[in-house]
């Protein structure tokens, strides 16, 4: 399989199916009036794209990752790659597999917190994952089992709060620990050798600042209860994003 490449020098680049164009277009409009497609066609705006990477990196005071989840197409990772993100949020092997791909020298961080033993294996062994999510002590165990203690492996504890509402999507029922959990898993963590890494996800389209200050402040008391220094805490998007012009 060939590296993807981008054609054309800028503007709305279009894919119909599995087939690349040989063009890149002005915009949507331009694709419709020149192709004319029955079928659906995938448009992505490059240089649009590359500026929003940069404009958060630039704005962010942190390490800034990318949830591969939310649009694996190659053409987008090798876009955010090339604009400067060096860190992709991953949740499956095949998301592994495309971000190396097009990104070989991407830190990747495992952030599904319900892995199998052979993508724990796969992911750590062929492909250089170093960071984990977990959520459960069994998956803690999994996870140090299979790494063998590896003392440059980070788990990130995540856990959950009571829906405090913010979000269009709230994670809260599907993934987490709760406070008391996610100290007990951290005291885990930080026994084995490995340093203390908390993650957490409000939810989708999240516009209520208050839940990044419940969830922060909640992670440091986690830490203190657990009696340990918190090394990294990844604030796991949620992150809004204007779809309709106000």
């Amino acid at each position: 399989m060939n590296k993807p490449q981008i054609t054309g020098a800028g503007g709305t680049v279009a894919r119909l199916g599995r087939s690349r164009l040989p063009a890149a277009y002005a915009d949507a409009m331009d694709v419709a009036r020149r192709l004319m497609p029955d079928k659906p066609v995938f448009c992505f705006d490059r240089p649009a794209l590359a500026d929003r990477v940069a404009a958060f990196i630039k704005g962010f005071p942190g390490d800034v990752s990318y949830a591969v989840k939310s649009n694996p197409d190659p053409e987008v990772l090798l876009t955010m790659a090339g604009a400067g993100l060096k860190i992709f949020d991953v949740a499956s092997l095949k998301e592994i597999e495309t971000v190396r791909h097009v990104a070989p020298r991407a830190r990747l961080h495992y952030h599904n917190p319900i892995k199998a033993r052979a993508e724990i294996a796969k992911a750590y062994g062929a492909y250089g994952v170093r960071r984990f999510s977990a959520d459960s002590v069994p998956e803690i165990e999994k996870i140090l089992a299979v790494t063998g203690g590896d003392t440059s492996v980070e788990i990130a504890v995540r856990f959950c709060l009571a829906t405090g509402g913010g979000a269009v999507h709230e994670f809260s029922s599907k993934f987490g620990a709760r406070p008391a959990l996610a100290v007990e898993l951290m005291r885990i963590v930080h026994e084995a050798g490995l340093k203390a890494v908390m993650t957490f996800h409000p939810g989708s389209q999240c516009t209520d600042p208050e839940a990044y200050r419940r969830h922060i402040a909640t992670a440091a008391e986690i830490a203190r209860e657990a009696g340990v220094h918190l090394e990294t805490l990844n604030v796991g998007g949620g992150f809004a994003a204007d779809y309709v012009p106000s």
